[in-house]
């Protein structure tokens, strides 16, 4: 698993297995994020993308696959194995850079973690 990489991870605050988005791998030291990928355009500061551009996740009924950029999910290494966090793929650079432009101007992430989202977004559309 590595920055970038679309995860398949049972969520306990939603009971199911969800996407996220990977922005920091887990180590000894600190622990792993994620933003959420949910199917539900609805929700403050995220991302709505047509499904067909994510074409490593499964399309939802809504037709839509929305990146929440409202909060950073945390799981440390054994929670990722517990959970079974499986990488299904890697979000296209085309989205990468749409989601850039919005965590640039989301307001419900704290600064530490939206400069944690920020540079992680510009690193992968760095490389």
């Amino acid at each position: 698993m590595r920055p970038g990489d679309i995860v398949r991870i049972y969520a306990p605050q939603a009971g199911r297995k969800k996407y996220h988005f990977c922005v920091q791998i887990a180590d000894s030291e600190q622990s792993a994020l994620f933003l959420f990928m949910n199917s539900d355009p609805n929700y403050a500061d995220c991302l709505v993308v047509d499904c067909s551009r994510v074409p490593d996740i499964d399309p939802s009924q809504t037709g839509s696959t929305a990146i929440s950029f409202s909060m950073l999910v945390r799981y440390n290494q054994r929670q990722l194995r517990i959970y079974e966090a499986s990488v299904v793929g890697q979000v296209p650079s085309d989205v990468l850079e749409e989601m850039l432009e919005t965590a640039q101007s989301v307001k419900s992430l704290p600064a530490k973690e939206k400069s944690i989202v920020l540079d992680c977004l510009t690193k992968l559309l760095n490389s």
